[in-house]
């Protein structure tokens, strides 16, 4: 009993003790990510946390290729298009991009089927980058999933201010989580950051 008593007042006392020392905050100063640019900002105050290069302008790899893949889905619903049909990637589909540009591993010239070309643009990215659960809409696949009518997509932001929520936007899945519904934040913090 006596040796619990003693444990107890002895914690205590360091508990009390460690109130006596200031905690010191530690800042961290110019951070530099291996990126050609970057605009991190903090979503409840607007505070921008990390700027750099962030006003020059880049070409979104990404937002290309959801446009492209969008195109296709409708040409294959409007029966235009099948899975098993062959395309060729013409030279005018990489030309003026930068050399580091991401072209989802389509040669010009490049002789594929509708298929392929839905799998470079989507599970291929993931499995370059190695992101497990990524690119695949599939059970036990991490859901993140973008669900929006073309004609009424609208991106307010300017470089100026970037810190305007796109409009359009009926619904947004991350992680399988809703985190738009009908156009709003639903609050939901889903997704985590994704590290090689």
């Amino acid at each position: 009993m006596k040796f619990r008593r003693f444990c107890t007042v002895f914690l205590l006392l360091a508990l009390l003790l460690t109130q006596l020392w200031p905690v010191t905050a530690y800042a961290v100063e110019d951070i530099q990510l291996d990126a050609k640019a970057a605009l991190l900002v903090d979503g409840a105050t607007g505070t921008v946390l990390l700027d750099q290069d962030a006003h020059t302008k880049q070409y979104p790899a990404s937002i290309t290729k959801v446009m492209t893949a969008l195109l296709v889905f409708e040409a294959i619903d409007r029966g235009e298009l099948r899975l098993s049909d062959s395309i060729t990637a013409s030279a005018n589909s990489v030309a003026g991009l930068p050399d580091d540009a991401s072209t989802a591993d389509i040669v010009a010239g490049e002789t594929l089927t509708v298929e392929q070309a839905i799998h470079k643009m989507t599970q291929k990215p993931a499995e370059v980058l190695h992101l497990p659960g990524k690119g695949v809409l599939a059970a036990g696949m991490d859901a993140d999933i973008n669900v929006f009518a073309p004609e009424k997509l609208h991106q307010p932001g300017t470089y100026e201010n970037p810190c305007c929520l796109a409009e359009g936007m009926d619904y947004v899945l991350v992680d399988g989580a809703v985190a738009v519904e009908k156009g709003k934040c639903t609050g939901v913090k889903a997704g985590q950051i994704l590290r090689r």
